[in-house]
């Protein structure tokens, strides 16, 4: 797969960790990682915009709506992954209201995901490609 820049967004260090595992086996690289919204500010501030953000914004650990309200308003990614346990027909909703503030949403996948249900999701982006 095309490099690809992701952020993680995951309050669970087991869960980022395997997370971050799961998106090198499927040929990403340039994966960057945040606990808390706070952290991921800080990352995108050093770092820059990215391709596809992955998160839950319907974690209590963070305000996941607002951060994405932001990653809109500034222009900090241009897809997002909704990686949550929610119930579908919340989920549906959230999605409505994401794709509201201008961020593509590539899908939504139950969490903990794999590699089988983020690839086709991660293939959607149009930067996604076979590896060079």
């Amino acid at each position: 797969m095309r490099s690809l820049k992701v952020l993680l967004l995951e309050p669970h260090a087991y869960r980022l960790m395997n997370l971050h595992q799961m998106l090198n086996g499927l040929g990403i690289y340039d994966v960057r990682v945040a606990e808390t919204t706070l952290q991921a500010h800080g990352v995108l501030e050093r770092r820059g915009p990215v391709d596809i953000v992955i998160c839950d914004p319907l974690s209590p650990e963070h305000d996941g709506m607002g951060f994405i309200e932001h990653l809109a308003l500034h222009g900090l990614a241009s897809a997002l992954i909704v990686l949550s346990g929610a119930r579908r027909s919340v989920l549906q909703g959230v999605v409505e209201l994401i794709e509201l503030s201008g961020l593509r949403v590539l899908g939504s996948t139950p969490a903990p995901a794999s590699p089988s249900q983020l690839h086709p999701l991660l293939l959607q982006h149009p930067e996604a490609g076979p590896v060079a």
